[in-house]
């Protein structure tokens, strides 16, 4: 760990060649997507490089490496809904099944009678 920081080699010179460059490519399209959601939704993100060193058996001379990346992107989320319980069935309904029925029935328009009085019967219109 006492190694002078100027003789090693760039985190950036070993990063963009790791698996042939490959996982550059694929942190740096993270990235766009990462700030392009992020901008979209106006909300933060995590962008996550994730390096793993092991030894290579007892021998310490060779590392096994494997890289990943990954991000965690704001999105729109879902909207609320509100229902109402119905304890007889127990559904969840868009109607309060407490709040009583109003008889609601459609008034036809006659050809004259544009924006007058009309009369409200129980009895079915004539042709």
């Amino acid at each position: 760990m006492g190694k002078d920081v100027a003789a090693i080699e760039p985190f950036s010179k070993w990063f963009s060649e790791y698996d042939r460059g490959r996982m550059d490519d694929e942190t740096t399209a993270a990235l766009a997507a990462l700030t392009e959601a992020v901008h979209l939704y106006d909300k933060g993100g995590k962008l996550t490089i994730l390096i793993d060193v092991k030894p290579n058996g007892h021998n310490a001379v060779q590392m096994k490496v494997t890289a990943d990346v990954s991000i965690k992107a704001p999105t729109a989320g879902r909207p609320e809904t509100l229902y109402f319980f119905d304890s007889e069935s127990g559904a969840l309904v868009r109607d309060d099944p407490l709040q009583p029925k109003l008889p609601l029935r459609r008034v036809e328009e006659n050809e004259g009678d544009r924006g007058g009085l009309r009369r409200v019967t129980d009895e079915e219109p004539e042709d």
